[in-house]
């Protein structure tokens, strides 16, 4: 009883070790960016006589400085566009972007609707 006592304590304190050294960062791990998209939103108007729609998004890094990618997309009927920022953000910081679609058509009876994601880069 009291060697298979001495084995589990052995072999909690191995994979104790091995467990640990998962969590450790080393010299060569690249931390990135961990962005949330704060809000969303659309909004209407006119460039001349051109009727556009713009796309607005707030993003907030909680993660380490770096390059991050911020799409968004409209989509009307069949028709579909995509249009992508990339930014770079420090850790903390907060970005309103606004993304400016004259595809959109006024005429048209569906209203659309978008997307809105961020990828690192």
């Amino acid at each position: 009883m009291r060697k298979i006592a001495i084995l589990l304590i052995i072999l909690m304190m191995v994979c104790e070790g091995l467990l640990t050294g998962c969590t450790e960062q080393t010299g060569n791990v690249i931390n990135s960016p961990s962005v949330d998209i704060i809000s969303k939103s659309t909004r209407t108007g006119y460039e001349g006589l051109e009727y556009v729609v713009y796309v607005d998004v707030t993003v907030y890094n909680r993660g380490e400085d770096g390059k991050v990618t911020v799409w968004a997309k409209l989509t009307q009927g069949s028709d579909t566009w995509p249009k992508q920022q990339a930014i770079y953000l420090n850790n903390n910081e907060t970005r309103d972007l606004t993304f400016t679609f004259r595809e959109f058509s006024f005429w048209s009876l569906d209203r659309g609707t978008y997307l809105v994601w961020v990828e690192n880069n």
